[in-house]
């Protein structure tokens, strides 16, 4: 028997995806998506979109190897 979804998810507080081509991943989400730039600390990158009200809402970290690193809701 599948569980009953529950709907309280409002929004994802931030997720933190992890590329190996963090230049055009950049490019992607800031010329496609017009994310902003919020902060930049080591291999990462923390990007803002429209209307967030959260600090960032996403974070491109530079990795040998693509995945999710983290989401926070």
């Amino acid at each position: 028997m599948t569980p009953k979804p529950v709907h309280d998810l409002a929004h994802i507080a931030h997720a933190e995806l992890l590329t190996p081509y963090p230049d055009e991943s950049l490019r992607f989400f800031v010329d496609l998506f017009g994310m902003e730039i919020e902060h930049q600390e080591g291999q990462s990158v923390f990007l803002r979109g429209w209307g967030e009200y959260q600090p960032y809402g996403l974070k491109l970290t530079e990795s040998e190897l693509p995945g999710l690193g983290h989401t926070a809701i």
